[in-house]
């Protein structure tokens, strides 16, 4: 068993790769809803608004990966508040999914990394304690 020094890290690595997941995932449905917006009746403001929140949501899910991987690399940069508040983020961002468009891959991964992040949160030493590489 790794030690617990180590768990922590290697549960926000895991929680990157999730959400490095979904975020491509994502991204890669961009050119059929850009497809499927062209093609509809709603008005071209709503369309532009749909398509760039549909890239933004990507690149959330790739910035809190960012910060997942920081926080692991380098832990003065991001205690644990930090991590807490990215796991209710992901948290948050799994029930609006769940409740707009059911359940979907998307939804799996996003909810993993955030249970990750918790199970990281948790595991990790206190601040004094000796991190671990």
């Amino acid at each position: 068993m790794l030690q617990r020094t180590r768990l922590w890290r290697w549960f926000l690595g895991a929680a990157c790769v999730a959400l490095l997941a979904a975020a491509i995932l994502h991204a890669a449905g961009f050119s059929r809803v850009k497809d499927a917006l062209a093609g509809s009746t709603l008005a071209a403001e709503w369309a532009a608004g749909m398509r760039a929140l549909w890239l933004g949501f990507a690149l959330h899910l790739t910035g809190l990966a960012a910060l997942v991987v920081l926080a692991s690399v380098r832990p003065s940069s991001a205690g644990r508040s930090v991590l807490v508040t990215c796991g209710v983020i992901l948290g948050l961002d799994t029930l609006v999914l769940l409740a707009g468009v059911g359940i979907s891959l998307l939804d799996v991964l996003t909810a993993l990394a955030a249970f990750l992040i918790f199970a990281a949160v948790f595991v990790r030493p206190p601040r004094g304690a000796a991190q671990g590489s």
